[in-house]
């Protein structure tokens, strides 16, 4: 093969796989992600090193508390419960973006509705009344106040707020958000390198806590999660951009105040943002700001305790000592639940607890801007090489190094991915191992073609067709020689052939041969036959080789009826063109004979020979005495005796064989057989019988009741002549019924 198809093999399918990569179909990344969470989920369940708890507002704190959202001062309970037990930091993943409805805001409501619906007083006017006349009312709002000093008591509350990210949310959200807010807490404490990326990292506002609450914390972050094209959380975002500064999430600054830093900073370089620093550790981000969690197991990994017994003093409060703990809501229809590689109901919380042990312990996936180059040079460096080696190799073992390369990149992508956190692409390395073995094996297989079209050409004049797929396939098989085999032979021959050679000019003899051989070559290989040879008018063809056929004594039968009854439409062609109806003789027979490739060291033919060959073409000459259209051995009938009327013509011992020979007629097909014919078959076996038994005057007027019914049944008047000589001169004791055939 020449070394340009085999770049061209390689090159393409690896210009089309870094293309694909290139225009990165939505499709394909969701594919990518999907198995890369399932390689992940294939890892082992991993306790966290971060002293981490969730405490939860699951069913059970709402069966004994009350339905949720709680009373702020229930909220306030737990906030102080669980500052008693000194943990480190608590982190508050709920929002409180109202005010608490109390009894003087009702009645205020219900009173303007009235006064509008009777009066049609303005709702304009009658807030300028309440607030002149119920002003220190409106600030009278207990539950709010008493968790906000539950938050300043512990001094290490940290509230999450959630960022609006597009601006339709903020119209749909209303006055319940900010475009701008100055309770926000700080920003990251500093900004190093370029801020020019912010398109997927800009906020349009912010639904927080009220001041009443957030004033007394010790800091806040964000906990808006990033969902990917098939709506499953993989990624945290560390930074959003808002109103000129950056702020940080909820999971950094729980993480930065574990860690005892006093400011966390955002770094950005010249394509994006490169990561967060918490003091000594960095926090490697893609370019957006966003970090790709490493699930440690599937829901509940983290200990969580309940936050009702937490407020009923049953909960074990040494867990929280020196701990990160998380509040967050998980009960059943109103907690926060999300899609992620670990599972379809997964709490939010817990994502968020998953983010701060990411951090602090740096298990982080690693997924920078210029891991794409390195994709791009994994896709080449695979392709170039995998198809230099299956240019050496065959197709069969080709697919064998295709599975176990692909299963090889599997496994190193699972070492690189859950080892060393280095996110990898999976899919398309995997897709150039395929596309290149499809390629390359398909190029070489147009040039093997190639190839065997040139030995066809260079030899169809001098080898059979056969015996050149044998030297395509293994030359070393053109050597002479044969197997022994059990197959089905078939001679034909037309009759009355000399004299039509005489009668018309050579040209429409040849026309008239090749029309007739055409039509019966096509039968013959339709049923899976070989066509050995034509002499002058006669065809030599065999079944069973050199495709085994199981059934091939009775296709070849099939094979005889379909010639002749497609003679008969020749005739009637012929018949129009003014040229001669001939007919058919086939004798087939079935047996042992050798088969293979016969002849001379330069010259050679795919043949048979044996016994049953030349008994065969005996049965064909039989037929002109017999005046049969098919004449056919024992072994053939027994096959075909199932799905065509046979009868029984003669025992006789044909020249140049001692042992004689059953011969039998296709009298024609089961299912076609009249009445007339089936007697003709019954009333020929009982003449047959008596024959051979010596009652040579029964036979005959059997067999001329037979002449009664078809007076052109030329085996009946063959034994009336038999009857009538064996009558005038009895054959001697030793007759057993057998006759000698003369008929060259």
């Amino acid at each position: 093969m020449k070394k340009l198809h085999i770049s061209l093999s390689v090159m393409i399918p690896l210009i089309f796989i870094v293309f694909l990569y290139s225009v990165n179909f939505e499709f394909i990344s969701i594919l990518e992600l999907k198995l890369s969470d399932l390689v992940q989920r294939s890892s082992p369940q991993k306790t966290g090193t971060v002293p981490i708890v969730i405490v939860a507002v699951d069913d059970r704190s709402i069966e004994e508390v009350g339905r949720w959202p709680w009373p702020r001062d229930e909220v306030a309970k737990l906030i102080e419960k669980i500052s008693k037990a000194s943990p480190k930091v608590i982190g508050v993943d709920i929002i409180f973006p109202e005010k608490t409805r109390t009894m003087a805001d009702s009645l205020r409501e219900e009173i303007k509705k009235s006064f509008n619906l009777f009066f049609g007083i303005g709702e304009e006017r009658l807030d300028s009344f309440f607030r002149l006349f119920l002003k220190r009312s409106e600030n009278v709002h207990p539950e709010d106040d008493a968790l906000g000093d539950a938050i300043a008591r512990a001094g290490n509350v940290i509230l999450g707020y959630h960022f609006i990210t597009n601006e339709e949310d903020l119209t749909e959200i209303g006055g319940k958000a900010e475009k701008r807010s100055p309770t926000l807490p700080r920003p990251y404490g500093a900004v190093k390198g370029k801020s020019e990326y912010l398109d997927k990292i800009t906020a349009y506002g912010v639904l927080e806590d009220i001041p009443a609450i957030s004033k007394n914390a010790r800091s806040g972050g964000f906990f808006n999660v990033v969902m990917d094209a098939d709506g499953t959380v993989r990624r945290v975002p560390t930074a959003f951009y808002f109103d000129g500064d950056f702020y940080p999430s909820l999971s950094i600054e729980l993480a930065r105040s574990y860690l005892d830093i006093p400011y966390a900073a955002l770094i950005v370089s010249d394509y994006g943002i490169d990561g967060v620093k918490l003091g000594k550790t960095f926090v490697p981000t893609d370019d957006n700001g966003f970090i790709r969690l490493k699930y440690l197991g599937p829901k509940r990994t983290f200990p969580y305790v309940s936050a009702a017994d937490v407020i009923k003093g049953r909960a074990d409060m040494s867990h929280f000592k020196d701990a990160v703990v998380l509040i967050g809501v998980s009960a059943v229809g109103v907690g926060d639940v999300k899609v992620t590689p670990m599972g379809n109901i997964y709490p939010g919380v817990e994502i968020h607890a998953t983010a701060v042990e990411n951090i602090v312990t740096g298990n982080i996936f690693f997924a920078p801007g210029w891991i794409e180059v390195i994709n791009i040079f994994l896709i080449i460096v695979l392709g170039v090489a995998f198809g230099i080696l299956l240019s050496r190799i065959g197709p069969f073992l080709g697919i064998s190094l295709t599975a176990a390369a692909a299963l090889g990149y599997t496994l190193f992508f699972r070492y690189l991915f859950l080892e060393k956190n280095v996110a990898v692409t999976m899919i398309y390395p995997t897709a150039t191992l395929l596309t290149v073995y499809i390629s390359v094996t398909t190029t070489k297989y147009f040039a093997e073609t190639k190839r065997k079209r040139f030995i066809q050409r260079a030899f169809s004049h001098y080898l059979s067709p056969f015996v050149i797929e044998q030297l395509i396939v293994d030359p070393g098989r053109l050597t002479l020689g044969g197997e022994k085999k059990e197959l089905t032979v078939m001679f034909t021959d037309l009759a009355g052939f000399s004299m039509v050679s005489e009668r018309f000019p050579p040209e429409d003899v040849v026309g008239i041969l090749n029309e007739y051989f055409t039509s019966m070559t096509d039968i013959i290989l339709a049923h899976n036959g070989t066509v050995d040879k034509f002499e002058g008018d006669a065809v030599m063809a065999f079944f069973g080789a050199p495709v085994q056929t199981p059934d091939h004594a009775l296709q070849a039968v099939r094979a005889a009826y379909e010639m002749q009854l497609k003679l008969k439409g020749l005739w009637a062609k012929w018949k129009e063109e003014d040229k001669p109806a001939m007919p058919m003789r086939i004798g087939i027979n079935t047996g042992p004979m050798v088969v293979g490739n016969m002849g001379s060291v330069n010259k050679m033919n795919y043949t048979v020979m044996g016994d049953s060959v030349n008994v065969a073409a005996r049965l064909e000459t039989a037929g002109k005495l017999y005046g049969s259209d098919i004449l056919i051995g024992d072994e053939t009938k027994k096959a075909a005796e199932g799905e065509f009327a046979v009868r029984e013509l003669d025992l006789a011992r044909v020249p140049g064989r001692e042992t004689p020979v059953k011969i039998y007629e296709i009298f024609g097909k089961r299912d076609e057989m009249d009445e007339a014919g089936l007697k003709v078959l019954g009333l020929f076996k009982e003449g047959r019988e008596l024959f051979v038994k010596r009652d040579f005057e029964g036979a005959k007027r059997v067999f001329e009741q037979i002449i009664e019914i078809d007076p052109d049944d030329r085996p009946s008047r063959l034994y009336i002549e038999r009857c009538e000589k064996f009558t005038a001169s009895p054959p001697g004791d030793s007759w057993e019924g057998i006759s000698e055939l003369i008929i060259k």
